[in-house]
């Protein structure tokens, strides 16, 4: 764990299971409350380096400037507000070919090319990409038939050193938790929250089992931009009533059955909410795809 830790509001250590309002934006006409995790966890156990502080320190050693490749400080603030402007790569390069900025500011670069050559000079951000030589056995057979047979490059990163880099980074600090907490909309405790993770009751009940000071890091491997919210209680609400009704359909030869992996994954819906909290872009489209996969490759 990095140093900024220990003085991370979201880094608590010994508190007594208690209610207090919360900065959190509260549910529409309701306050909200936080019952803190009752014991030691998310602890820092020792300071470290950050990344930004070993980059820091070498170019220091080497006597540059700490804006290289760029000339100065507004160099980098101008280059910096164009790579995160979303402005095209073709509007970049008519605001830097303009007369203004050719004749009046004398930058060290005068193009996007040059700017890009720049941005591309700067050092890594995060951990390394890997490269990796696959093969990869398809479906569809040749003339010959014989299944067709592709050689790929799959780059990648350590998800261990891109974690590491994650938690280490200063710049996420704010906006990171280390403690898990039942979230309330109101005093009395009646209307639980589930939004993240570290509001469920999966990290809750495990954060007892780990060592003193512990904390978990749940990583997502892949999301869409589906947003979920709370509504746990009307999809349960839904999901029983579909289930008593559904058969109306098999008894009408609408439908032969309801065997379907995406109903099978709904069916844990509700409890994986309640466990694990609602991430962010996730849905079940992804893994019926999968599952259905799965079952044609078994009857080939």
């Amino acid at each position: 764990m990095d140093d900024g830790l220990a003085s991370n509001p979201r880094s608590r250590a010994g508190h007594s299971s208690s209610t207090v309002p919360t900065n959190r934006p509260p549910a529409p006409g309701s306050p909200t409350h936080v019952e803190v995790f009752p014991g030691p966890a998310g602890e820092a156990h020792a300071h470290g380096t950050t990344r930004f502080d070993l980059l820091h320190e070498t170019r220091r050693n080497l006597g540059g400037s700490l804006y290289e490749p760029f000339a100065d400080q507004e160099e980098w603030e101008l280059a910096q507000t164009l790579m995160t402007s979303g402005m095209s790569f073709t509007n970049m390069d008519k605001l830097l070919k303009l007369p203004i900025m050719t004749t009046c500011t004398q930058m060290s670069f005068t193009n996007k090319r040059t700017l890009l050559a720049k941005v591309d000079a700067l050092p890594p951000g995060g951990p390394e990409f890997l490269c990796e030589s696959i093969t990869v056995h398809g479906d569809v057979k040749d003339v010959n038939g014989e299944y067709m047979v592709e050689e790929l490059e799959l780059f990648y990163r350590d998800p261990v050193e891109c974690i590491r880099e994650l938690m280490g980074n200063p710049a996420f600090r704010e906006v990171l938790h280390y403690v898990p907490e039942h979230i309330f909309e109101d005093e009395k405790r009646t209307e639980r929250i589930y939004n993240e993770m570290w509001m469920a009751d999966w990290w809750w009940d495990l954060q007892s089992k780990l060592p003193s000071g512990a904390t978990i890091c749940p990583v997502i491997l892949a999301s869409d931009k589906t947003r979920l919210s709370q509504f746990s209680d009307c999809l349960q609400d839904a999901l029983d009533r579909f289930h008593r009704y559904k058969g109306v359909f098999v008894d009408s030869k609408i439908r032969e059955h309801f065997q379907i992996p995406k109903l099978h994954m709904i069916e844990h819906y509700t409890e994986s909410i309640i466990s694990r909290g609602t991430a962010d872009g996730f849905n079940t489209v992804k893994i019926s795809i999968l599952s259905l996969r799965s079952q044609e490759h078994d009857r080939t």
